[in-house]
Formats: C-alpha cells, sequence, structure tokens
C-alpha cells in the first residue's frame, strides 16, 4: 500500500490520490516516558487498533466471533474520524476513536437515535468517543492511560470541531469513573442494548462549553490537578497542532478492501451516507466490482 494510487478523478485534490499516509511522531507519556499514543492513520495501524478492540469486545461478550477478528464499522471510513493507540514496549495497550456528527450520524444513533438527536440542535454539534477498548491489567497505568486518550478526545472534540457534546456508550459498571471523574451525565437510563455490539449499556454526555469551569470547581487549577491536566495554555497549542495531522482519508485500495469487499458497508450504507462518503472520496469507487482496467 505503499506509493500514490492512480487518480481517476482528474485532480490531485482527490482521496482517490493520496499517498500511504505517514503517521505524525508519536506523543510520549508515562513517568519514564514508557507509552506513546500513536494516530492510527495508515491502514497496518488502523488493523491494529480493530483488533485490539475485537479482543476486547469479544472477551465482554460485545462482540461476535468473526474471521476477520477486527471491530470496525462505517464511521472509521469517514477521513475526519481520528484513531489513537495507545502502547507501552511496543506492545498495544489502548484505543479510543473520535466520530464527528455527519450525515452518517454517529456510532451511538443505532440504540439511541431519539436522545441523540434532542440532543441536536442550534448551536449544537456533537462528537463521540467510540471504540473505546483497554488491556491494561494494573489499574494505576491503565487510568493513566485512559485520562491520556480521553484528553487527546477532549481536545480534538472541542478546539479543532467546536463540539459543543462530547457522547459516550459505557457499560453499566464502568459509567461510575465516567460520571464522578470526567463528569459525565447520563443522557437517558440505562438500556440492555445500549451499549457496543448491543450490550447493556447507557448513554452518558458531557457539556464541553461548561466542562472546563466544572473541572476548575472540583479539581482545582493546582499544577497536578486533573483540571491542570486537561487545561494546559503551555502544552495545548502544540498538541492541537499534532491533532490537526492525526485525521487522514484513507487510500482507494483500504477504502475498498475493508468497506467494499470485505464487509459490503459502503455498498449498503443508507443513501445520504453513500452520497456523503462519495463527496468525501471524489473519483473513488464505491460499488462492488473489479476496478475498470487502465486506457490503452
Amino acid at each position: 500500500m505503499k506509493g500514490f494510487l492512480k487518480n481517476r478523478a482528474g485532480g490531485p485534490g482527490s482521496a482517490a490520490f493520496v499517498q500511504a499516509a505517514e503517521s505524525p511522531p508519536p506523543l510520549r507519556f508515562g513517568q519514564a516516558a514508557d507509552c506513546q499514543v500513536w494516530a492510527a492513520v495508515s491502514a497496518v495501524q488502523r488493523a491494529r487498533v480493530w483488533a485490539l478492540v475485537y479482543g476486547v469486545y469479544l472477551a465482554k461478550g460485545y462482540a461476535r466471533l468473526d474471521n476477520q477478528r477486527l471491530w470496525y464499522g462505517l464511521h472509521d471510513a469517514l477521513p475526519e474520524t481520528a484513531t489513537f493507540l495507545a502502547e507501552r514496549a511496543g506492545q498495544a495497550v489502548a484505543a479510543l476513536t473520535v466520530v464527528g456528527d455527519s450525515p452518517c450520524a454517529l456510532p451511538g444513533d443505532a440504540a439511541w437515535g431519539r436522545e441523540l438527536s434532542r440532543l441536536r440542535g442550534p448551536g449544537r454539534r456533537l462528537c463521540e468517543i467510540a471504540n473505546l477498548a483497554s488491556v491494561d491489567s494494573e489499574l494505576r497505568r491503565g487510568g493513566e492511560t485512559l485520562y491520556q486518550l480521553f484528553k487527546l478526545a477532549w481536545l480534538l472534540a472541542r478546539r479543532l470541531d467546536n463540539a459543543t457534546d462530547l457522547v459516550i456508550r459505557v457499560s453499566p459498571q464502568h459509567r461510575a469513573l465516567y460520571e464522578r471523574r470526567l463528569l459525565f451525565r447520563p443522557l437517558a437510563a440505562e438500556r440492555a442494548d445500549g451499549g457496543p455490539g448491543g450490550s447493556p449499556g447507557v448513554l452518558l454526555t458531557l457539556d464541553l462549553v461548561g466542562a472546563e469551569g466544572r473541572y476548575l470547581e472540583k479539581y482545582g487549577a493546582g499544577e497536578r490537578s486533573l483540571y491542570r491536566f486537561f487545561v494546559d495554555p503551555e502544552t495545548e497549542p502544540a498538541l492541537v497542532e499534532w491533532l490537526r495531522q492525526c485525521r487522514r482519508p484513507l487510500t482507494e485500495i483500504t477504502l475498498r478492501r475493508f468497506f467494499v469487499e470485505t464487509r459490503p458497508l459502503l455498498p449498503g450504507a443508507a443513501p445520504a451516507a453513500r452520497a456523503y462518503l462519495a463527496g468525501r472520496y471524489p473519483g473513488a469507487r464505491l460499488e462492488p466490482g473489479k476496478p475498470a482496467a487502465p486506457p490503452g
């Protein structure tokens, strides 16, 4: 998948004419800087994330047995979707995806469409944290990784997308962490099919407009406070610039391989979603079948 693809759209601006994505350098964290977060922009990195999420979700009963052993959906094809992979000593330990609202809706709309429609309104823009998974067995290190990934989701949604609301679907046993520590609030009562893969879950939301003030009120402005961790004027500009590089269109080869041929997610999408993705990938073939032979 290296190199350039032929451009059938007639212009270099087409997403059908893109170089295999090069990831921005990873962000390092941890006391010994032994952990790092990658922006998963290449097909290989995406597959590592999808494999990690599948393994975690299968173990928890969220996913069914699948020959591909990958967990991904239509929203992972969107160029504006951002996917992050945390590693420790070269081993994948956690992942998180941020999906912005679009004509493809949000992943959570499948179970919570009515509630999310009520949340949408004049001046409101939604983002969803999806496909959050961790294999960390040590509580402290796992919490540290979660906060690092959440900070990226927070900054991307608020600073780059100007989102007003961040939503997430969580299992009932994990909701207390998000409500007590990250100050999410339930948008509706727990539902038997409200979590990933139709598992039990609850829909939580964080009002990004007022969240900074709530964090400051709860945690104070001390140097080691959670407020200062999330809101740091000194490090934020560089981090936001790094986040700008974390969303790339897929190559047409990757798009067709995962979203047309292996799983017909694009051909089977709703008309509005298909039209939107066709606009995001001008010139790319989104229908099944072999590519046309080059002229001559």
